[in-house]
């Protein structure tokens, strides 16, 4: 009996369309890293095809860490029942179209170095190449929607950041500013006391 597999997906694989060349009934399939192959109705609904295997290729000659950073981007986007879907795909975020495709993102976004890791440069815009970059922990830390931004003295750094540059206990000045409710000024300039102890 003939069963139309078009759109169907086999793993990494969406059929696109019914494929003429082989004797055999076989479908144009697309898979996730853009490539295309011809796979054979049974090597698909026999689960013995599941990725056009160069995406595996890919994988080998680039590095596991950034397809795993690529494979992580896409289910918070993509996937409702990822445990931060929420923060991504539930408010909104997606990543531009070709970095749908491993390849593309990888092009983009060249390899990641230790230590680093994929961050958005404006937390309300997508992935996207424009809006992305490989960041340092600190630097991920710093652009988190969370942070309390501070002016003091012509600049405007998070809390975290003015803790580090005035050598303040963190926990001290967020204490001193929500607390005690000292001015930016106070918090940042007087020495600490038994009290901040």
């Amino acid at each position: 009996m003939y069963i139309n597999l078009t759109n169907r997906t086999f793993g990494k694989l969406t059929v696109v369309e019914e494929s003429r060349r082989n004797q055999l009934r076989s479908w144009i399939c697309r898979c996730e890293c853009g490539n295309e192959t011809n796979v054979i109705t049974s090597n698909l609904t026999g689960g013995k095809s599941k990725s056009c295997g160069h995406c595996f290729q890919l994988v080998r000659e680039a590095n596991l860490k950034e397809y795993m950073v690529w494979s992580s981007m896409k289910s918070r986007c993509d996937n409702k029942n990822h445990q931060a879907y929420k923060h991504y795909g539930g408010r909104g975020i997606t990543y531009q179209e070709s970095w749908g495709e491993f390849k593309s993102f990888l092009i983009d976004m060249g390899t990641k170095l230790d230590g680093l890791s994929l961050d958005r440069i404006d937390n309300d815009k997508n992935y996207s190449k424009a809006n992305c970059r490989w960041a340092t922990e600190i630097e991920q830390k710093n652009n988190q929607r969370t942070n309390r931004l501070l002016e003091f003295e012509g600049e405007t750094k998070t809390m975290a950041e003015w803790a580090r540059e005035k050598n303040i206990n963190y926990r001290t000045l967020k204490s001193r500013l929500n607390i005690a409710n000292w001015t930016v000024e106070e918090a940042l300039t007087t020495k600490i006391k038994k009290h901040d102890l």
